[in-house]
This record gives C-alpha cells, structure tokens and sequence, in this order.
C-alpha cells in the first residue's frame, strides 16, 4: 500500500510538472498546445481580403485603375456585376463573397434613384453574414466624376439651384477626352482625387444641413479606405 501511494504520488508530481511545463511554454512562446493554437486561429482574419463591386463599365474601369495604379491587388478583389440594379449588386456581391472565402467586407458601388433610397438599401443589407458598405452615386456615377474634374465656386455652394444645375452639366469635353484613354487615366486622376474627395464631403454636410439638393454621393468613403490600403502597401514595400 505505501509503494502504491508513493507510485501515486511520483506520478502526480510528474503530471503536476507537465502542465507546469507546458503552461510555460504558452505563456513564453514556446511549444503551444493544440487547444491554444485553435484559440489563434482567428488571427488569420486580419489577412482577408476586401471584395469591391461596380455596377457598370465606367465604375469599374475607374476603380480597376485605382487599384492597379497603387499595386493593391493583393489586398483588393475586384468584380462586376451584369446588373445596374443596386440590390441585384449587393446579392452578386455577397454570393462572390462565398466563393472567394476570403472577404472581410464588401463595398457594393451602385447608383441609386435618391440619397433615401440608399439609406432603405443599406438597412435592409444591414444584417447580413459579411459586412456591407453600400457606396451610392446619385443620381449617377457621373457625379463622381463631376467632382474630380470641375472645382465648384463659392457662389455655387451657396446657391442650391446653381449647384444642381451644375453637377447635372455634361463633363468637360477635355475630361471626356482624358477617360477614353486608359493607359493615362491614372496619371489624370491622380492629381484630382483630393479634389473630388474634398467637394463630395462638403456635398455631403449640405445634406445633412437639409439643403435641398437631388445629387449626392458617399464614394469619397470608399477612397479614403483605398488610400489606407496605399499607404500600408508602400510602408511595407519599404
């Protein structure tokens, strides 16, 4: 009975010292057990992938050479949808989103009928399994564009008709010319993104001051996180 209970007793110091051991290695970086590297596995998530979408041709020929342009292929999918109706867009997207199994947001790009109509969209994707940021152009995506190319006067945002009038204007026959070409998009819009960024914020504040305006876009949103993705990429290319 006394070589049983010491046998015992070896055998618990023993055990004792194994968790001790292997509690150690944990905490200082050693061996790690397997219950601890499964409590890590949702690290990985930080590696994902964002999945952006455009609803036409021009949306996504201008997106394509942002990306390309910053060398974010790696850190952007980027696809089209065959449909311009803006929850067709969301639905393609989320089902893309499957399939890459590797998305941590989706930026769906649509044109929307009315600022409202952008708002009902977003709650009514609000729920859903990936996080969604609905990017809305209204009426159109020419209003993006408007902005990168025609720097608005004082008189004109301070006059709400004036400033309808003028984002429904055609572009420049010079910015029409510039859009065509794709090899020098990038080098056109490069210099003029800050401006677009900077005039669809103040857009913006109009609204939500109640100014009576139809035109409005959020696009400046999804820039500002591209320009995020560019700068963490250029500080790791060192």
């Amino acid at each position: 009975m006394a070589a049983e209970r010491h046998s015992f007793s070896v055998h618990g110091r023993d055990a004792t010292a194994s968790l001790l051991v292997e509690s150690r290695a944990v905490r200082y970086g050693g061996e790690r057990t397997a219950a601890s590297l499964e409590r890590r596995k949702p690290m990985r998530l930080r590696n994902r992938q964002p999945l952006l979408i455009a609803t036409d041709a021009a949306a996504k020929d201008y997106l394509q050479c942002l990306v390309d342009g910053w060398h974010l292929q790696r850190e952007v999918t980027l696809i089209s949808c065959p449909s311009k109706d803006p929850q067709a867009v969301v639905e393609h997207g989320l089902r893309a989103a499957g399939q890459e199994r590797g998305s941590q947001r989706l930026y769906a790009v649509v044109e929307c009928g009315s600022r409202q109509f952008w708002q009902q969209l977003s709650g009514q994707f609000a729920k859903a399994e990936l996080p969604v940021q609905i990017v809305a152009c209204v009426p159109t995506f020419h209003i993006w564009l408007m902005l990168h190319f025609q720097e608005l006067t004082p008189a004109i945002w301070a006059d709400a008709g004036q400033l309808a009038t003028f984002l429904d204007q055609p572009l420049p026959v010079a910015a029409t010319a510039l859009l065509q070409h794709q090899e020098s998009l990038f080098a056109a819009l490069g210099s003029r993104i800050e401006q677009a960024v900077h005039q669809a914020q103040r857009l913006s504040l109009l609204h939500q001051r109640g100014t009576p305006l139809h035109a409005w876009t959020n696009f400046q949103e999804l820039i500002q996180f591209l320009l995020k993705l560019r700068d963490k990429h250029n500080r790791l290319q060192g």
